[in-house]
């Protein structure tokens, strides 16, 4: 993860394709992941994370077969072109 952020790009990306997101209880992150699942995804330091990665990689199968597509799919394409085009018509004063 970066120390610089103001998105997390390239976690919403990798969260999108279904990796098991691990990330820092800092910047972006956090708003990325729902609330009741932040507790699987999210540690506070360097303890926590030692932890989780720990349970991820003696539970590989469960971490596997973990959706996370779910948490940044409001940013596909599908969903934010409508948005973008109904935007662009309300400020250009466009009906079409």
């Amino acid at each position: 993860t970066s120390i610089h952020e103001f998105f997390g790009a390239s976690m919403v990306q990798a969260a999108y394709c279904n990796c098991y997101p691990l990330l820092p209880d800092r910047l972006a992150y956090p708003e990325h992941i729902p609330v009741e699942k932040r507790k699987d995804h999210i540690y506070g330091n360097e303890s926590e994370l030692s932890g989780m990665l720990k349970d991820r990689i003696l539970n590989i199968e469960e971490a596997r077969h973990t959706e996370t597509r779910g948490f940044v799919d409001r940013y596909d394409w599908g969903v934010m072109a409508p948005r973008y085009d109904d935007y662009f018509r309300e400020i250009s004063g466009r009906d079409a």
